[in-house]
């Protein structure tokens, strides 16, 4: 059973019926650029379904307040040659038929609805010193309506707030003088129960951040059993997460410790486990993610699609983003057979007088990516449009693989211009990936150089039949064939040019002192942090009380000026710089170059550790 179409009528942003058809009940990828109402289309879902099992106040468009509202969902037959029935969330309670359907119900009650403001909660709870105690959220939303073990029937929340409310109220009510004669006032089915879900939840979370996130990163749920330790007073409410990240335990606060990419990956897969642990055997699942990949950088985003791709293939998913590059970037991580795509626009409606009214969606389904048009005009031998769409596809490509400063030019005060010239753009990605201390493949620039002066040059070509442009395309075609496999490189500047470190051996009673010579930028490559090129001048070092000493503890003394200023002016790395240390004081190499370094009393790991790449 799937949503085959959704029709949105007088709700929130949707003023005139909006009708979407979902060709055979597919997933959907929607990119909705700001005010576009896409907002309103993930609450016109997450209501239609929350109605079923309460009423739900309808929040009609601000101006058609006068008029019923409603959203429609058809959904595919429940068996073979039946007719599918269209069920509607109403503006008018009475008219609201979900309540009436079970799958309807059960899907809610599964809890596939995620948004980036949920996925905050698992980490801006105020706590300080200590990992955020996570049992509201946990309880009473995430694994609210998991079943618990203890009888297999009662959702989780369900009996919390049942024992909870029993072991506070005063002892001579009915209510609870009955719970007592029915032997149901223990604390212990929950507590149990509780610490069962916590269990499988535990180990699901840490098989999906193991198998799709690069973050060494293992969580141990610590919970604690709830109990009465005073009369009516109820203690011990505590979950927490304590993180070991590669040899470290964080238990003082992960979410100050941790980028916020790992901080949203931990916070995804907490939901998607509790989803995956949920024995609920339902005719429908529905997962509607709505802009989680907020927090994600392009590399972080690439596992959370191959999740739902391996993991919710028996759910039907709607995933809603206003970032227009990662809406592209998706569409060449999902199988199109298995998905549909949508956009979301606004229009802006005026009266006679040109006055604006208001704003409605305006919904499209997209157009082919450059690719799919270049591979339709090739099949054509329209080889001059299919020269024009590669080109597009190549230049997407290497803005994608730029940060902003290499893709504009600086117009005096006055802000900047976005660069147009393909050939200037392939530059900057290999100045970029040099500047980085990484290098682009040379087939990549080997074919560009050859390609960018035939048919990546929109003015060459007049001969669509020429047997030698047809050779050319299908080299552009492997051109961008390779370049999709060329990482992704973000950076974050950690230390500006001119910052002074410091590397101190008190058994050797030896220090360097030492000045970065350029800006030093943290980079993450495809999801792997590591530091990019490094440019440091010794500015001195001392050996057992003397500057600039020869090293030798026999007979130690200052060395020669020459010899001085040749170390002084001479740009190293960090590791020629280490070596060079370990040969004057007879050192092993060492486990962890970072750890070597220092700077205000921080070691240089500690810094690359705890700095977020956004």
């Amino acid at each position: 059973m799937h949503i085959t179409s959704i029709v949105i009528n007088n709700f929130r942003a949707f003023y005139n019926p909006e009708t979407i058809n979902i060709p055979r009940g597919n997933n959907l990828l929607v990119y909705g650029e700001n005010g576009s109402g896409k907002s309103s289309f993930y609450r016109a879902f997450h209501d239609f379904f929350k109605s079923s099992r309460i009423v739900v106040p309808f929040e009609k468009n601000t101006f058609k307040q006068g008029e019923d509202g409603f959203v429609e969902i058809q959904f595919t037959a429940a068996a073979e040659g039946a007719v599918p029935i269209p069920f509607v969330f109403h503006s008018v309670v009475a008219n609201t038929n979900t309540n009436t359907a079970p799958h309807i119900q059960q899907a809610f009650k599964v809890g596939g609805f995620l948004t980036y403001v949920q996925l905050l909660k698992t980490y801006l709870i105020e706590s300080k010193g200590e990992n955020p105690n996570l049992f509201e959220l946990l309880v009473n939303t995430i694994l609210a309506d998991h079943i618990i073990p203890y009888d297999h029937v009662t959702p989780l929340s369900v009996e919390w707030n049942r024992i909870s409310k029993l072991r506070v109220m005063d002892r001579r009510w009915t209510e609870y003088r009955d719970a007592v004669a029915q032997n149901h006032i223990s604390l212990d089915p929950f507590n149990d129960s509780l610490a069962a879900i916590l269990t499988d939840l535990e180990t699901e979370l840490n098989r999906l951040l193991q198998t799709y996130f690069n973050h060494e990163m293992t969580v141990t749920i610590a919970g604690l059993r709830v109990d009465e330790v005073h009369y009516k007073q109820l203690e011990n409410k505590d979950i927490r997460f304590n993180i070991n990240y590669g040899a470290h335990a964080i238990n003082d606060g992960y979410q100050y410790y941790l980028n916020e990419a790992r901080l949203s990956a931990l916070a995804i897969c907490t939901y998607l486990a509790s989803l995956k642990i949920n024995p609920l055997n339902v005719q429908y699942k529905i997962l509607f993610l709505d802009d989680v990949f907020i927090g994600l950088d392009t590399s972080n985003r690439i596992p959370l699609i191959n999740i739902i791709n391996a993991e919710f293939q028996d759910y039907q998913v709607f995933i809603t983003t206003y970032d227009r590059n990662w809406f592209d970037v998706a569409k060449e991580h999902i199988n199109t057979a298995n998905w549909s795509l949508m956009e979301m626009y606004y229009d802006r409606i005026r009266d006679a007088h040109n006055v604006v009214m208001r704003d409605e969606p305006a919904i499209i389904n997209p157009a082919p990516t450059y690719m799919k048009r270049a591979e339709e005009y090739f099949k054509a031998k329209d080889y001059a449009a299919t020269s024009n769409y590669l080109r597009k596809e190549i230049e997407r490509l290497v803005k994608s693989k730029l940060p902003l400063q290499y893709r504009t030019t600086q117009v005096d005060n006055w802000g900047t211009n976005d660069i147009t010239k393909l050939d200037t753009l392939f530059q900057n990605l290999i100045k970029y990936y040099d500047d980085c201390g990484e290098a682009l493949p040379e087939n990549v620039t080997a074919a560009f150089s050859i390609l960018r002066k035939t048919n990546l040059n929109p003015q060459s070509h007049d001969d669509n039949k020429s047997p030698t442009y047809r050779l050319e395309i299908e080299k552009a075609f492997a051109l961008i064939a390779d370049f999709v496999g060329i990482p992704l490189i973000k950076r974050k500047e950690l230390l500006a040019i001119g910052s002074v470190l410091t590397y101190t051996n008190a058994a050797k009673q030896y220090s360097v002192e030492m000045k970065l010579m350029d800006n030093l930028f943290l980079l993450d490559v495809d999801g792997i942090k590591k530091l990019g090129k490094s440019k440091i001048n010794l500015t001195t070092w001392t050996f057992e009380g003397i500057e600039f000493s020869n090293c030798n503890s026999l007979n130690n003394q200052r060395v020669v000026q020459a010899v001085i200023e040749r170390h002084c002016s001479r740009d190293y790395n960090f590791q020629e710089v280490y070596d060079l240390i370990a040969h004057s004081i007879t050192l092993p190499p060492t486990p962890d170059l970072l750890s070597e370094f220092s700077i205000n009393g921080q070691t240089l790991r500690t810094k690359h550790d705890s700095t977020v790449i956004i």
